[in-house]
């Protein structure tokens, strides 16, 4: 399928998918990591050498373009990390940040893509993110979408594909009647504002509660409520708008995407 006939079907909702394709073969996708640094949570991503591991045969190094911004979505920091072949490496945010809490992006970046291109494929940075708290241990959770891509201006553009109208409902698999108190985190990954309506229901699908939130381009809103609810509801442009879940219980927390 074309992209131009992708971004039609997708702006009506018809046969919708959830990406788009980048419009170079060149470059590499990453999610849009969310990173927390309050009080005394860190965060940390799990780096690998790609290209060690689709492309075994080409011994390269490879560079890792960070792009981190802060909540309101400025842009903090701008780092290139290179990996040499089958290596491994912890980062740890707080070195590129101060920032309280936001997301980042980890493109890489080959100088031989092999087969890739042949193949139409692009590599996807969706590794694990970990999360701790004090002394506790680490809480991983894997990327939770291809966001975006990276041009050869170092210009960022989402892939996350939209409609026309608000009509796009996610729920996820999980009930929120447990824990003491959660978090949904949501980013936008593009450079327009995402508008986004959160709806809380009861066991009987009553509606306990609903907000109307606008996250600023390349922004990370945090959601936080005590409220016990049983169904909820996350509505905007975006076809699929899966959040981080944070669970907080009286000695530990729980990261996962909904």
């Amino acid at each position: 399928m074309s992209p131009l006939i992708n971004k039609i079907r997708n702006s009506f909702n018809f046969l919708p998918s959830v990406y788009l394709m980048p419009k170079i073969k060149k470059t590499s996708i990453s999610d849009f990591f969310y990173f927390n640094l309050t009080n005394n949570y860190q965060t940390k991503i799990l780096l690998f050498n790609l290209s060690s591991h689709v492309l075994p045969e080409f011994e390269q190094v490879e560079k890792v373009k960070f792009f981190v911004f802060d909540f309101e979505g400025n842009l903090m920091s701008q780092k290139t990390i290179n990996l040499e072949y089958q290596e491994t490496r912890e980062i740890f945010i707080s070195d590129f940040t101060t920032a309280p809490y936001g997301s980042f992006f980890a493109f890489h970046e080959f100088d031989n893509f092999g087969s890739l291109l042949e193949q139409n494929s692009f590599i996807s940075e969706r590794g694990y993110v970990a999360y701790k708290y004090c002394d506790s241990i680490w809480s991983f959770v894997h990327g939770n979408h291809n966001a975006a891509y990276l041009d050869n201006n170092n210009k960022i553009h989402s892939i996350l594909a939209t409609s026309i109208m608000k009509n796009n409902i996610y729920q996820p698999q999980v009930s929120f009647l447990d824990q003491e108190n959660f978090e949904l985190i949501i980013n936008n990954p593009s450079s327009i504002h995402n508008k986004v309506i959160i709806k809380l229901k009861d066991l009987n699908n009553n509606l306990l509660d609903d907000f109307n939130l606008s996250i600023k381009p390349f922004g990370t809103f945090k959601f936080s409520s005590k409220m016990k609810a049983n169904l909820i509801e996350i509505n905007s442009n975006y076809i699929l708008n899966r959040p981080i879940i944070v669970k907080y219980y009286k000695d530990n927390f729980d990261v996962f995407h909904g």
